[in-house]
C-alpha cells in the first residue's frame, strides 16, 4: 500500500502506525493522517508512534476535523461516534 496515493481499505477499529509518518514531508503528513482517520470505524482508534516525535510528527493538528480526540497526552486518537457533516 502506498499510503500517499493509494486507496485504503476500511474500515478498521484500529489503525496502528508506528515509525512511518517521520519519512513523509511536512506538506503530506497531514493528507496521510486524514486517509487514516477516514479509514477508521465510528469510534475506532489510531494509534501513531511517539518514535516519530522529531519534531512532534506523531501529533495531529486538526483533530476535530478529521472526526478524532486525542486520547490523553499520547499518540492515540478516537474517531467520532458519528459522521462528520450529519444533521440532526
Amino acid at each position: 500500500l502506498n499510503l500517499l496515493f493509494d486507496d485504503y481499505p476500511a474500515p478498521f477499529d484500529v489503525i496502528v502506525c508506528r515509525n512511518v509518518i517521520k519519512f513523509f514531508s511536512m506538506e503530506s503528513i497531514p493528507m496521510v493522517q486524514r486517509k487514516l482517520a477516514r479509514s477508521l470505524e465510528p469510534n475506532g482508534y489510531l494509534f501513531l508512534s511517539t518514535d516519530d516525535n522529531d519534531c512532534g510528527l506523531e501529533l495531529i493538528k486538526d483533530c476535530a476535523g478529521m472526526g478524532l480526540s486525542q486520547i490523553g497526552e499520547r499518540s492515540i486518537y478516537q474517531k467520532s461516534d458519528h459522521k462528520l457533516g450529519a444533521h440532526t
